[in-house]
């Protein structure tokens, strides 16, 4: 764990010292939220948690509208704040988590390789609210589409395999 902390410092001493206006400053913010995400693994401490949400905003802000990368992090920030949500029991990170994610939804390209896991991450923030509010309007916050895709995407049509037709239920 010490050592990501030391990783951690030696990339913030480096964003320091090559400026604000460097070419690559998105992606070492970007690097310094995914240390903080390693370190969480470890301490589970929501101050790591505002950590990474703090490193991947500057990333964000510094990523072009049309960035390849944009979606990616709209996705980790609002997977970060649901984590925050879960720790915390505040409603407003629920609402964060969801804006980030169908934020995500919306850069990421209809055919990306990522779409699918931004759909079931928006399925995950939209069942938390589900169980926070138990409210019929928040099941339905996902559209027709949404769902159909959310649903080929967990059950894909499958030949059935030995395993399955044996399986215990």
């Amino acid at each position: 764990m010490e050592d990501i902390r030391n990783e951690i410092r030696a990339l913030e001493q480096h964003a320091n010292e090559i400026g604000a206006d460097a070419p690559r400053r998105a992606d070492l913010m970007q690097e310094i939220g995914i240390k903080y995400g390693s370190l969480y693994g470890h301490t589970t401490a929501a101050s790591d948690l505002g950590k990474i949400i703090h490193y991947y905003r500057k990333a964000l802000d510094l990523t072009p509208t049309d960035g390849t990368n944009r979606a990616g992090l709209l996705r980790n920030i609002g997977m970060a704040y649901l984590l925050m949500y879960r720790e915390l029991k505040n409603v407003q990170y629920l609402v964060e988590a969801i804006t980030h994610v169908e934020r995500a939804l919306e850069a990421a390209p209809t055919n990306g390789p990522n779409r699918a896991q931004i759909l079931r991450d928006l399925a995950v923030a939209y069942g938390q609210n589900y169980e926070q509010t138990r409210e019929k309007e928040d099941l339905n916050a996902l559209s027709l589409r949404r769902v159909i895709m959310l649903l080929i995407f967990f059950f894909p049509l499958r030949s059935p395999s030995k395993n399955y037709l044996n399986k215990q239920f």
